[in-house]
């Protein structure tokens, strides 16, 4: 099975905007793995997909900020993901560096609201 990620700073990103994404993507044969900053339930509908805590703060000089990329790091190099999609602007900052020392293919990123 072909395995996709999205990364966010918050997890009111996919509730709010990502989860018509998630479900096409599911059609098309995708298991979709998300990583964020988990600190709610998760709603229903998306119960089913593997979530990641992920130590981003929305200030990306925080300490927690280097602890972000470790850990994206080391998903990225241990789950073999086909494609891995970011969104809001410190997740993608972040997340693409990881992405990049980490030789992933197929990174994507989606700027909201500008």
């Amino acid at each position: 099975m072909k395995k996709f990620l999205i990364v966010t700073t918050i997890q009111d990103t996919v509730e709010a905007f990502l989860i018509p994404h998630i479900k096409m993507l599911e059609a098309e044969g995708y298991k979709v793995s998300i990583a964020t900053n988990i600190y709610k339930e998760i709603k229903e509908e998306l119960k089913d997909n593997e979530w990641i805590n992920i130590s981003f703060s929305r200030n990306p000089f925080s300490f927690n900020s280097f602890k972000a990329v470790k850990e994206m790091r080391a998903l990225i190099r241990s789950g073999k993901f086909e494609m891995v999609h970011f969104h809001t602007p410190v997740a993608a900052f972040l997340g693409r560096y990881a992405a990049m020392r980490e030789k992933q293919k197929n990174i994507i990123y989606t700027a909201h609201g500008f």
